[in-house]
């Protein structure tokens, strides 16, 4: 039985059976909420669900004055990682993104007790 693999435009890892891209990852410009919001002083949490989002993500961020809380679905995503130095920072305990909401929750109920 042929096998092929959706991805996106940009792969971390090619897998021994061909690819089609299904979807790319454009890099998009903050709004301006999110630009308040990292300009503030409360913690702003920040999930990265690829080693290139954490990239672009950290990129987009670099003058943030908010403390940065940043939630990485894998240690290569937190290793990618280009932004300010987090304040906090977990990794989801899957490569999910049941895990990753997991995580976020979790990271969230910290800042309220």
């Amino acid at each position: 039985m042929p096998l092929i693999h959706p991805q996106g435009r940009h792969v971390a890892r090619a897998l021994p059976v061909p690819g089609m891209v299904v979807y790319d990852q454009v890099p998009m410009p903050l709004n301006g909420a999110a630009r308040d919001l990292l300009a503030g002083k409360g913690p702003v949490i920040l999930p990265v669900f690829s080693p290139r989002s954490a990239k672009v993500l950290g990129q987009a961020v670099l003058g943030a004055r908010a403390p940065v809380w940043l939630v990485a679905i894998s240690g290569a995503a937190r290793a990618a990682w280009t932004g300010p130095a987090p304040a906090r920072c977990t990794l989801a305990g899957q490569p999910t993104a049941d895990a990753m909401r997991a995580a976020i929750l979790l990271i969230a109920q910290a800042e309220q007790s």
